[in-house]
């Protein structure tokens, strides 16, 4: 049964109007008179079949396009996240505070990973990590549904919006990136605030004030909501302008302690990214542009734009472009009474990424001042204006326009955005196949091709990423990395010692370079780069088997064998430790404590032919010829041509035969 109450026609001075008392479109500010409109809406909505296929259909369609992100790798900065960055590798309940507040003051996404580590069987699975970004993403639709339903008054209108806001293009990197977490918590929490306030109760503001706390600890790019909260106040509430700064006040005061410990704890690169004060509100237009550009033809989308500070007060358009949001501003402050849904709106898609715009330095702006997941919350905005806009149409055919415009960017994201990110090579192909002139997607690709052992397709990567930025240093660190592999020593530590001129702090490019340092006997050297690296990372499990290494080689086999113990103790689960302490216990003859390093060896690498050789050599200097030839006889199994331990298996049995005989 349909209740002509869910959709009144269009009212005269706005579609924020709730009923004929309210004056300029605002919500009535009675609680008793909200509460019964709000009551009525919900039960009248949920009591139809044709409203229940509304909420069925926001949980199946973005279900259906991102259902695929399940079988998704961890790509571009997520293998780092978790599985070289020892915070999160290590994660537990007693250092996530440590981990959050060194990471942008994501307490949330990181509570969430711990989580999700322990449904994982504390292992870091991508299935639960693309499942749980999916599920908070359906949740955000909804959240955002209520909003706009109440908002508009209009089933349609906020399904339409609902949906575009769920599949557009623009928010695959945000669902599809795992480590974009944040955003889409804090998105969360901010759609269930705006739904709070727009309550107009006071209990609805003061859970709303609680509310805006995970807010704000899921990511700082919800530093914007304040202005949002004010806009609601002012022009949808009219509560007057004095009134909405006195109540937008305590979440300014709640956000001011985040805001200056995560200035504080801003990467270095983010102080070397600098952009002159006269062109940074210049910048924050061209950043709207990009975005209101990315919302109209979403075909040309890429993990990176190259859109940096420096290359973009080069082009003439740039000095001229902010007409077009000034315009829309202007016409948003004009409107603001007889159509206050088009500042809310325009509010929200900038608070969304104020952070992030170019108004003041941020992290990312070394690799672009603009980027897809952090338009997510203001694509809220975009659904409000189009909801807004779509409500008044009354001829059942023209909705097929806004049906066809779903149906094909749900295609579109589908069919091509989302298999994007299914691994980091289709990611970084993509990038570079958008913006050629990124020299970070070349070394993100040629990383990868790293690991997949395409050796020369990956220099030519790195050639182009050190070609293009001559002082990224990762590129010269994966360079160097190569040059190694390819025994090509002297160019590899020329790269390394490039990367750690162009950034002292880069702990992997000593670690990197101490092993080439290694491999070209210069053990002095080699020394002196581990010791470098420890000072940085006394937690370095492999920088510490690596300098025992290092000491064994220079006869310091106490000093070897005690950096063997620490990284043991580091990590239990890293096993060469245990096969080079027991190779320093041969060393200086201590036979016993080498067969039990190499028995703890064997039982993670089974299939390690020399720690049967070694072990059943010690167990022969003990006298224990048949546990010896126990031994032998598997490495004969494991490399059944090799000589030498044949010849030790005969010898072993004329030792045994006199006993036989015997």
């Amino acid at each position: 049964m349909e209740h002509k109450s869910i959709t009144p026609s269009p009212p005269a001075t706005g579609c924020i109007e709730i009923s004929k008392s309210t004056e300029r479109g605002c919500i009535p500010r009675k609680t008793a008179e909200c509460n019964r409109v709000t009551v009525r809406l919900v039960t009248c909505f949920l009591q139809s079949p044709t409203n229940w296929l509304c909420l069925i259909t926001l949980i199946l369609l973005p279900l259906a396009v991102f259902g695929q992100t399940m079988a998704f790798e961890f790509v571009w900065d997520d293998p780092w996240r978790f599985f070289e960055n020892f915070n999160i590798s290590q994660l537990s309940v007693s250092n996530i505070s440590q981990a959050a507040t060194t990471d942008m003051f994501m307490f949330v996404p990181y509570l969430i990973w711990y989580l999700l580590k322990m449904l994982g069987g504390g292992t870091y699975d991508p299935f639960y990590f693309h499942l749980f970004n999916l599920g908070i993403h359906i949740s955000n639709g909804l959240l955002l549904f209520c909003f706009l339903f109440r908002m508009t008054r209009h089933k349609g209108a906020a399904l339409f919006g609902t949906l575009l806001f769920l599949v557009h293009p623009l928010q695959t990197e945000a669902v599809c990136y795992v480590s974009n977490l944040g955003g889409l918590t804090g998105t969360f929490f901010g759609l269930i605030l705006v739904n709070l306030l727009v309550k107009n109760t006071k209990a609805s503001y003061v859970v709303a004030l609680a509310v805006f706390i995970p807010a704000i600890l899921s990511k700082p790019i919800m530093a914007g909501l304040p202005l949002t909260v004010f806009v609601i106040f002012f022009v949808v509430l009219c509560s007057g302008f004095k009134k909405s700064l006195i109540k937008t006040l305590p979440f300014v005061i709640i956000l001011v302690p985040v805001l200056i410990t995560t200035n504080l704890n801003q990467p270095d690169v983010a102080i070397q990214v600098q952009s002159p004060l006269w062109a940074r509100p210049l910048i924050f237009m061209d950043a709207v542009n990009f975005y209101l550009l990315k919302v109209i033809n979403p075909l040309t989308l890429a993990a990176t734009y190259a859109r940096k500070p420096h290359t973009l007060i080069l082009e003439w358009w740039f000095f001229i472009e902010w007409v077009i949001p000034v315009l829309f501003g202007t016409a948003a402050l004009l409107l603001r009474k007889k159509q206050p849904w088009f500042l809310t709106a325009l509010t929200m898609i900038v608070a969304g990424f104020l952070p992030v715009s170019g108004l003041v330095i941020f992290g990312f702006q070394e690799w672009s001042t603009v980027a897809d997941r952090y338009f997510y919350f203001s694509m809220a905005g975009i659904s409000l204006f189009l909801s807004c806009m779509v409500r008044h149409i009354n001829k059942q055919a023209v909705w097929s326009i806004p049906v066809l415009v779903i149906g094909l960017l749900a295609l579109r994201t589908s069919l091509v955005q989302v298999p994007v990110w299914k691994t980091n090579l289709s990611l970084w192909d993509h990038c570079i196949a958008i913006t050629q002139s990124e020299g970070r997607a070349y070394n993100n690709r040629g990383k990868e091709l790293i690991e997949m052992g395409r050796l020369n397709e990956a220099l030519n990567d790195l050639n182009k990423a050190v070609t293009l930025r001559p002082e990224n240093e990762f590129a010269r660190l994966n360079r160097g990395a190569v040059f190694h592999m390819q025994g090509k020593y002297d160019e590899a530590v020329q790269d390394y010692t490039e990367a750690i001129k162009i950034n002292p702090q880069l702990a992997k490019a000593y670690f990197n370079r101490g092993t080439t340092h290694y491999a070209l006997n210069k053990n002095v050297e080699a020394l002196n780069d581990y010791n470098t690296l420890l000072s940085m990372q006394p937690a370095h499990a492999k920088g510490y088997n690596n300098r025992g290494n290092v000491l064994r080689r220079l006869k310091q086999f106490q000093s070897a064998i005690t950096d063997f113990t620490t990284a043991i103790q580091l990590d239990p689960n890293f096993t060469p430790p245990f096969y080079n302490r027991a190779m320093t216990y041969l060393g200086i003859l201590d036979f016993q404590n080498a067969i039990t390093d190499l028995s703890r060896y064997v039982i993670a690498n089974p299939n390690h032919e020399d720690s049967y050789i070694k072990r059943g050599g010690a167990l022969l200097r003990l006298k224990r010829p048949k546990e010896a030839l126990d031994d032998f006889n598997h490495a004969l199994e494991i490399n059944p041509n090799n000589p030498e331990t044949k010849k030790k298996i005969q010898q072993i049995l004329e030792m045994l035969e006199p006993k036989k005989s015997n």
